[in-house]
């Protein structure tokens, strides 16, 4: 593998095209049975060949191993790849001691329809629930990086049970959008995108009903995961509120 712009960051249960990552999702899974939750930095390029082959005239295999058990074939790889990986591993790692986590950009397609079609969502859910849509501040564009790299194009409530809960709601790469909305967490605060969250209808209508508290106390959990989101959004964006 040789191409930077392939390289991703996302859960390891979203890792793909990758042969490693395959064989440690099926041992965690298997023997552990942990299907989700871990980081994993890959690449999605295809390789361009196999491991190079070993010929029995260089000796004893064993004596080439770095590690017991570990393979003795070498896999080709770009010089540059392996710098690559470590600074892109340490730039996560880094940022998450310093409490302010990477986001990264999650492994699916979205069409730009759609996003508009949320966009013109939240405007009329602001429209029926506080009688005007004035109080939108957010761009399209913000929208899109909203339900792109934040909430991942699906429930907010699905997307804290694990990414392998919210894969299995959707098809392959593809997201489907059709019964999600933004809209804001606590409605007390302005519609920003700190302020901002994507939900099934009928989850957005219980919250609007019911309100911040209520569903705190209802769904602890998830609260506490969507509220660790728009924390992190926060430091990533600089504000300070």
């Amino acid at each position: 593998k040789a191409d930077p712009t392939r390289l991703k960051i996302a859960d390891i249960a979203e890792s793909s095209i990758d042969p490693l990552g395959r064989a440690v999702r099926y041992q965690l899974k298997n023997k552990y049975k942990f299907e989700g939750r871990v980081p994993a930095l890959f690449s999605t390029e295809n390789p361009r060949c196999g491991l190079l082959p070993f010929d029995e005239a260089q000796g004893d295999p064993l004596d080439f191993q770095i590690v017991p058990n570990f393979r003795v074939r070498t896999i080709p790889v770009l010089g540059t790849t392996p710098a690559i990986f470590g600074m892109a591993a340490a730039a996560y790692v880094l940022t998450f001691l310093t409490g302010r986590p990477l986001i990264p950009e999650p492994l699916f397609k979205i069409r730009l329809s759609e996003i508009e079609v949320l966009f013109e969502r939240l405007k009329d859910r602001e429209d029926i629930q506080f009688g005007t849509s004035d109080g939108v501040h957010v761009d399209l564009d913000e929208v899109e990086y909203l339900v792109r790299s934040v909430w991942c194009g699906c429930c907010a409530f699905v997307l804290a049970k694990g990414p392998l809960t919210a894969a299995k709601k959707n098809k392959g790469l593809w997201r489907n959008t059709n019964e999600l909305a933004l809209v804001r967490w606590d409605e007390t605060k302005p519609c920003t995108m700190e302020n901002l969250v994507l939900v099934h209808y009928n989850v957005a209508d219980d919250h609007a009903e019911a309100g911040l508290e209520a569903t705190r106390e209802a769904h602890p959990k998830e609260a506490e995961f969507i509220e660790q989101r728009l924390l992190a959004l926060r430091h990533h964006l600089g504000s300070t509120s």
